[in-house]
């Protein structure tokens, strides 16, 4: 894990929306900490306080440093009356130590908003294809050492195919999948 950490690179640019003439960018974990920080401080506050176009402005923010605005940037306009509600809402129903969570009514998940849920509630982690292919091999690794001959059900979620080109040279490997032990 902390050869992952060593090795981790994220390459961001995004403008600043409160200093319009700052651009904030990097590529380290640490840079991609600091910016996120900051994001979740201003979306927080815009969020508690009601604000929607705040809310979708560092929403937006979040979408540009997480590679996933065009598929987010258009929603969360469209949808902004009502947002910061929204979002809180959806947050409180995600927290891991509520023990009422009910993901049914989240009115949109995929990898963007698991990057905004990720800031509002607790013990949410950002998930998209890479990050279940870390966590399905850690698994598969478990797996191996304790010489299981299957995934446990609670474990064996499932995992999405990486989003690339249909001629990529070398496709993209997110499934650890091996002999029984599938995800």
């Amino acid at each position: 894990m902390f050869d992952a950490y060593l090795k981790y690179s994220w390459v961001f640019s995004f403008p600043d929306p409160a200093k319009v003439s700052l651009t904030i960018a990097g590529s380290s974990f640490l840079e991609s900490t600091s910016a996120l920080g900051r994001i979740q401080t201003k979306m927080s506050v815009a969020v508690e306080t009601g604000k929607d176009n705040d809310t979708r402005i560092w929403a937006q923010t979040l979408m540009r440093w997480g590679g996933v605005y065009p598929s987010n940037g258009a929603w969360l306009q469209n949808n902004q009356n009502g947002l910061a509600s929204t979002l809180q809402k959806n947050a409180r129903l995600l927290d891991a130590s509520a023990n009422d969570a009910n993901t049914s009514t989240i009115s949109r998940m995929n990898s963007g908003m698991t990057k905004i849920y990720s800031l509002l509630a607790d013990d949410f982690i950002i998930y998209d294809t890479r990050v279940a292919a870390a966590l399905t091999w850690i698994i598969r690794c478990y797996c191996e050492e304790q010489g299981l001959s299957e995934v446990p059900v609670d474990l064996g979620f499932p995992v999405g195919k990486a989003k690339e080109s249909p001629n990529a040279e070398e496709p993209k490997c997110r499934n650890p999948s091996k002999n029984d032990l599938t995800f």
